[in-house]
């Protein structure tokens, strides 16, 4: 008997295998301007609202945008209260720049009108117009790298400003407007006490989307090592330490379907079978997300049935949620102090 209650109490102490986790992550990018309906439409508002109910344990990482405040369409308080109402608890805060006409004007910056990413000499305006900007919204398509020095940090430090204003605080991670986060940019932002960045996307995408285009030489040349496949890395900053980079390698809903995410991960999973955690981070665009949010159904049905077939759990996180996995993965910040509340 006693042998017997001994196996029994021993049971308690014999550790089990860890199963091997995917760290799932939802990157919204806020834009910013309307593109073709009013600004924050409620048709993508409802749209986020419906989805948020239906997987409340999914958090997500909201890349916002300063330029709602600035662009004349809606007051600074109904802009924020539009954005808070699809935010949860467990979300997390970034920032995201492009650099439209009506934020580079509030930040004190001249505002620099050519050339696009996309070839253009002069960026169009698009959107919908009114008295503060009477031709409608442009500078979207500049990237943020053609400002110098200076006017970037002021870009940031205004952007950070007005969305501390409004309750956005602890803004821990930072996406560029069409991926373009050159050393410039990485530099700003860390300087800035920023500690993540996720502007590397996977180069053959946009190759695909945007062949012949400027934006697919910028995004070659910056993140030309970036693949479906990538996993956090650390990028060392002179006079500045370490920032973690952690790639957008899923895409978007956008441009990336159900079908090719299933096709992406059964690649990730191929080749990192016996990886404790894989990170993968996807997400859609807030000014599409009545169009493609769909996709983001499928995609989660399509991680958890293949996640349990091939031995894995699903982890639905936040950057600031991994952060201790991440950080261990990279071997960076030991020894520093963290922002944010980053351990």
């Amino acid at each position: 008997m006693r042998y017997f209650l001994l196996l029994f109490m021993l049971s308690f102490y014999i550790p089990s295998r860890a199963q091997n986790r995917i760290h799932f992550y939802i990157t919204v990018d806020w834009e910013g301007v309307d593109f073709q309906s009013n600004i924050l439409d409620s048709s993508d508002i409802e749209k986020v609202q419906q989805f948020r109910k239906r997987y409340p344990s999914y958090p997500m990482v909201h890349f916002l945008n300063a330029a709602y405040f600035t662009n004349g369409s809606l007051s600074e308080t109904e802009v924020a209260k539009r954005i808070r109402s699809v935010l949860a608890p467990n979300d997390e805060l970034g920032l995201h720049i492009h650099p439209w006409e009506s934020l580079v004007d509030a930040a004190g910056v001249k505002f620099i009108s050519g050339p696009t990413y996309f070839g253009d000499e002069s960026t169009p305006y698009m959107g919908t117009k009114n008295n503060k900007y009477p031709f409608g919204h442009r500078g979207g398509d500049i990237p943020l790298w053609r400002y110098s020095k200076e006017d970037i940090n002021k870009l940031i430090k205004f952007s950070v400003k007005k969305l501390n204003a409004h309750g956005f605080n602890n803004l821990v991670s930072f996406r560029a407007g069409g991926w373009q986060a050159d050393q410039r940019v990485l530099t700003a932002i860390r300087s800035q006490g920023f500690l993540i960045d996720s502007s590397p996307v996977h180069s053959d995408t946009v190759l695909n989307l945007y062949r012949g285009t400027p934006l697919a030489k910028f995004v070659s040349n910056l993140w030309g090592g970036i693949s479906s496949d990538s996993q956090p890395y650390a990028h060392h900053i002179k006079n500045e330490g370490d920032i973690i980079m952690i790639p957008n390698n899923f895409g978007l809903a956008d441009y990336v379907s159900s079908e090719e995410f299933q096709k992406l991960l059964d690649d990730i999973l191929d080749k990192n079978k016996d990886t404790k955690d894989i990170h993968i981070v996807y997400g859609f665009h807030f000014e599409t997300a009545a169009e493609y949010l769909d996709r983001l159904d499928e995609v989660i049905t399509r991680l958890e049935k293949t996640a349990e077939k091939r031995g894995f759990s699903v982890k639905p996180a936040t950057f600031k949620k991994s952060w201790s996995t991440i950080r261990r993965q990279v071997r960076a910040f030991r020894g520093c102090r963290f922002f944010y509340g980053l351990k």
